[in-house]
């Protein structure tokens, strides 16, 4: 699949940790270990931190604990940074509601260096962890990866959005990049290569 000289890419998002999918997490992270990517990038919102948000809670979904979402997260990358050479996470605007709350309250401003996503995710980890609103410059190709959560709308009750469940795999050449969208079909995937991964 990969041309000599070209580095591997994995890239998801939109985990909402706790709101995440397991069996697409599963697929995913089994595609991982398949592929053991040069480079995994997290494009944001891997938690969904409503505890912090300034809106109601989401109507019908169980109330959970930050730290516990913390836990879950912080395994999932332990699993995805033993396939590859190197993660990259990028804050998303779920991750960022901390940073308001403690921003807001003295509360918030006392309790971050224990809390913050920036600092919980990376400890003990060698990643990249990229903050909320950083541009490096110019966009080279944007894209939806997909998301690994469950596919109900988060903020209310309604229909089920167009979300699908799905993560990019690309090759980064010197010259030039591939990338596919890799849908996750019930409890599998197929590679480009036509290699089925499935739980």
């Amino acid at each position: 699949m990969a041309k000599r000289g070209s580095k591997t890419l994995l890239a998801f998002g939109d985990v909402h940790v706790p709101h995440h999918h397991p069996v697409a997490l599963e697929v995913l992270c089994r595609a991982a270990e398949r592929i053991r990517p040069d480079v995994i990038v997290c494009l944001g919102d891997l938690l969904d931190c409503g505890q912090f948000s300034a809106y109601p809670p989401t109507w019908g979904m169980p109330q959970t604990e930050y730290l516990d979402d913390l836990n879950t997260a912080c395994a999932l990358l332990d699993r995805l940074q033993a396939t590859c050479r190197r993660l990259v996470l990028l804050e998303g605007n779920h991750e960022y509601r901390l940073d308001r709350w403690a921003a807001a309250t003295a509360e918030g401003r006392g309790a971050y260096s224990m809390l913050a996503p920036r600092l919980r995710l990376t400890h003990g980890r060698q990643c990249l962890y990229i903050p909320y609103g950083w541009s490096p410059g110019r966009i080279v190709e944007a894209r939806s990866a997909g998301c690994v959560c469950r596919l109900v709308p988060l903020w209310g009750t309604g229909r089920p959005v167009d979300w699908v469940h799905a993560f990019v795999l690309g090759y980064l050449g010197r010259r030039s990049d591939t990338l596919y969208t890799v849908p996750i079909l019930g409890r599998r995937c197929i590679l480009p290569d036509g290699t089925e991964v499935s739980t």
